[in-house]
């Protein structure tokens, strides 16, 4: 491979790493949230771990009992059992 051709896959290959980088950094939250699956959010409910909630359409916001650390996640469309399982756990 000729020094030309070497030089090119090392630009591409930052370039595609930067872009990876970039977009990462765009994709978490931005109010500095911790993103959570659904089953994670649900097992810390179940855990009495969650001291309050906002639902917003499937998007799901909150803050943790014990520390002012905010999560989010998205729910399966139509889970109306969740509603169910935050009130038996006390969230707000």
């Amino acid at each position: 491979m000729s020094q030309a051709n070497k030089n090119t896959v090392l630009f591409w290959t930052v370039v595609v790493i930067l872009v990876v980088a970039i977009f990462a950094t765009m994709n978490q939250a931005k109010d500095g949230a911790r993103k959570l699956t659904y089953s994670t959010f649900l097992d810390e409910v179940e855990q009495n771990n969650v001291k309050s909630v906002h639902i917003e359409g499937n998007n799901i916001s909150g803050k943790f009992l014990n520390n002012t650390e905010s999560f989010s996640t998205i729910a399966p469309p139509n889970d109306e059992k969740i509603y169910e399982v935050l009130r038996k756990h006390n969230v707000e």
